[in-house]
């Protein structure tokens, strides 16, 4: 862990590093032609003077280049997010890939730029560096952010020049030093976590695409929903994952029919568990359950109802909204809330 810890803080050293150098190198050019400016404008009435129109609209068009990459800027109204695009877009350009940008970028977001900095850097930064080895029509970039009722997604699309490697679901990068790169999608989905969201990819014929999705919340800590807006409770569908081996859609690993996963670290966990309860057996003991309804009541509910009953030192605890009820036979040693669990852990 700790090795992985400081292979991510040396990946997000080297993306601030890089992308510091770039904005410096931009400024500089720019103070460098503002300081000649009375020389440019000298030269340019000369040339039309004389009538050589077109050597003057060549020296306007070279003294144009670096205020672009400054200038033309995507605003979202958060300035390092601001100066972070331009610069990946400039780089882009300068590589021959072509871009498109969509933003509609919410006001008040309450998220950090430190946050949407590493999102979009290392969202952006993969993009580039895959885009740069596609040819013709593929040759592209494409970043959208917009928010969708309480979230926010910030997706960024690309062509590839070859098809990513994937190995157990990660994907690899294709630099030499390996073991110093291949970081960039967990340092964003580390962002992304922080505001309860995640960081999907898929990739399929020919086009790779990363979405990020985070929650907007308000100072208070609840969820902000556009004025006049109520949620869907739907999934967009470019936020549906999908399966990096078969690339068909994925869902969630429910125990609800034979598809459900018991891999290795499932039955680790489950020896962890049956192990414990051992240990403790006949001890006074807690169980609690919060929120379990009955689309599976024999995973935690029944057996917690059993042990009670088994075990009279043990009691049985349940705060569930709607469904917070025990059998009569351990009634006596069972405290059921009917509340929110939220409202209820309040007021503990």
């Amino acid at each position: 862990m700790e090795t992985e810890i400081a292979q991510l803080k040396q990946e997000q050293a080297e993306i601030l590093e890089r992308d510091y150098r770039t904005l410096s190198r931009t400024y500089a050019d720019n103070a460098k032609l503002y300081h000649d400016l009375h020389n440019h404008i000298e030269a340019i009435y000369q040339c039309l003077v004389q009538g050589d129109t077109e050597e003057a609209v060549k020296y306007c068009r070279e003294l144009r280049e670096p205020v672009q990459e400054i200038v033309q800027t995507i605003w979202t109204g958060d300035r390092a997010v601001d100066y972070l695009i331009s610069s990946k877009i400039s780089m882009a350009e300068q590589k021959g890939i072509r871009t498109e940008i969509n933003i509609e970028f919410p006001r008040n977001a309450n998220i950090r730029s430190v946050d949407l900095t590493a999102i979009l850097g290392n969202l952006l930064d993969n993009a580039l560096e895959a885009a740069e080895t596609a040819e013709g029509r593929m040759r592209f970039l494409k970043l959208t952010i917009r928010r969708i009722n309480a979230m926010l997604i910030i997706k960024a699309e690309n062509g590839c020049g070859r098809e990513p490697v994937s190995i157990k679901g990660e994907w690899q990068t294709g630099k030499k030093d390996a073991a110093f790169h291949g970081w960039g999608l967990k340092s964003a989905e580390t962002a992304a976590e922080r505001y309860e969201g995640t960081v999907c990819t898929d990739y399929k014929n020919g086009v790779f695409r990363a979405a990020a999705q985070c929650f907007v919340f308000m100072e208070n800590g609840d969820l902000s929903v556009p004025d006049g807006t109520k949620l869907k409770m739907e999934v967009p569908s470019e936020l549906i994952p999908y399966c990096p081996y078969c690339h068909k859609p994925m869902s969630m690993n429910l125990r609800a029919d034979e598809t459900f996963v018991e891999d290795e670290g499932w039955h680790k966990a489950a020896r962890r568990y049956e192990e414990f309860l051992r240990q403790h057996a006949g001890q006074h003991i807690l169980y609690l359950e919060l929120g379990v309804g009955g689309n599976t009541p024999g995973i935690i509910k029944y057996p917690f109802w059993r042990m009670t009953y088994q075990n009279p030192k043990a009691v049985y605890a349940c705060v569930n909204l709607g469904e917070a009820f025990a059998p009569e036979e351990i009634a006596e040693r069972s405290v059921c809330i009917n509340g929110d669990i939220g409202e209820v852990l309040k007021q503990v």
